[in-house]
């Protein structure tokens, strides 16, 4: 008789769990809990287990669930609602991780009131945020204890404020303008009753654009997948003389590039005022790295070996990123490159299912806020092909744990 679906997963997840457990405690590691304290790092062997464990519990769970409960699950807004009241009201810091709290002080200490403070903490309990170790007592569990760091705090915080919102009403922004590519019909636009672009409101409102930077900041840092390494190991950097970062912000890749590869002289560039924010460049790298002012939409003025963009044309629709290219066209010499390096979205279950996931929403979020859209390979090749047909596309590296992919393109005029 042959197995059914049920036991398949159920011996998957026994069998890669105790590779990961195996090799954690080889490495003294206790292993991952929900205690404050647990900081479990898994290195990267554990990668192929641990994504086998993560899709099959998914969908081992999945599968005991009847449809109509699945769907429930899967569009439970309540999530979103604890964890804004968490963030609006700094319950998180209203007690010490290790120690434990009454709802009633904790209603004192943070200002919302006892009961909608105890239902929606039972609630964020089931998503092992806090715990209830004793009835009528709050202690912290590890989600509960990051989201202490001001960083988290406020990436969490934009999500609940800002992204929330604005997804919701996304479908909304399809209906009031069918088929745009301006940045300014967007969720994000409709929800916060604002006509501008998310950009152009950065550059005007201080306190939104320094909370959209921290949560940038906070879902990038010390996560591997993001860490310019990859960037390094994608292209062979030794062949290049010139580099312009375009978009490139205070030049921290730049400078990442500089030091390890001696032949290239870099130039930064970014819009004015985020350059005027730099820090200088340090006095070791004085003539190889420099910081300029350029707006991307207008003529480049830099002819160089190569032009980088990291992470820039996801924030753009189709019609603006296009724009862009043709706007280096005046400095392209015959030859010259044009790197990309930016997600790259997998054809439909290539990957396992937790990290397409993870991808698809990014996906959204890029248009709830910008009207953009994450690109796959095809999606690539006809964005240069639009912007003029003598970029001559190479190719896509996806360097193993990287979140983006490497595009490459040349210019054959």
């Amino acid at each position: 008789m042959a197995s059914s679906r049920l036991f398949k997963l159920a011996t998957a997840i026994l069998e890669n769990a105790s590779i990961i457990d195996a090799t954690l405690a080889a490495e003294g590691e206790l292993g991952p809990s929900f205690e404050p304290s647990s900081q479990t790092v898994f290195p990267p062997e554990l990668t192929v287990p641990r994504d086998v464990v993560l899709d099959s519990t998914q969908e081992l769970h999945d599968l005991l669930l009847a449809p109509m409960s699945l769907l429930q699950r899967k569009g439970s807004h309540n999530n979103m609602s604890c964890m804004k009241a968490i963030c609006r009201y700094d319950i998180v810091n209203c007690f010490e991780p290790g120690q434990t709290i009454t709802f009633e002080n904790l209603a004192k200490a943070s200002g919302l009131a006892e009961k909608p403070l105890k239902h929606l903490l039972r609630h964020a309990m089931t998503m092992r945020i806090f715990s209830e170790p004793e009835k009528g007592l709050v202690a912290h569990t590890a989600a509960s204890a990051i989201i202490r760091d001001p960083n988290c705090m406020t990436w969490l915080t934009s999500g609940t404020e800002d992204l929330w919102p604005s997804s919701v009403k996304l479908v909304d922004a399809f209906s009031k303008w069918p088929g745009s590519q301006e940045p300014n019909h967007t969720g994000w636009n409709i929800a916060h009753n604002v006509q501008e672009p998310l950009y152009q409101k950065l550059a005007t409102d201080p306190k939104f654009a320094t909370r959209f930077g921290v949560s940038m900041t906070a879902m990038i840092s010390n996560n591997p997948a993001f860490d310019p390494i990859h960037l390094h190991n994608s292209f062979d950097w030794a062949s290049l003389e010139s580099v312009v970062d375009v978009g490139g912000s205070h030049g921290s890749v730049a400078v990442s590039l500089a030091t390890t590869y001696n032949n290239l002289r870099l130039v930064s560039q970014d819009l004015d005022n985020t350059i005027q924010s730099a820090p200088p460049i340090s006095d070791e790298l004085h003539g190889r790295v420099d910081l300029m002012s350029h707006d991307f939409f207008t003529e480049q003025p830099v002819r160089a070996d190569a032009y980088l963009f990291r992470w820039i044309f996801h924030n753009w629709p189709d019609k603006y990123s296009i724009k862009i290219l043709q706007a280096l066209i005046p400095a392209l010499k015959s030859g010259a490159r044009i790197l990309v390096q930016d997600g790259c979205l997998p054809e439909p279950g290539v990957l396992p299912n937790w990290r397409e996931k993870d991808l698809r929403d990014m996906d959204l979020l890029m248009n709830a806020y910008f009207n953009s859209w994450e690109r796959d390979a095809e999606e690539w090749q006809d964005l240069f092909a639009q912007a003029d047909p003598r970029f001559k596309f190479i190719g896509i590296t996806q360097p193993r744990g990287s979140a983006l992919a490497l595009i490459e393109v040349s210019w054959s005029g």
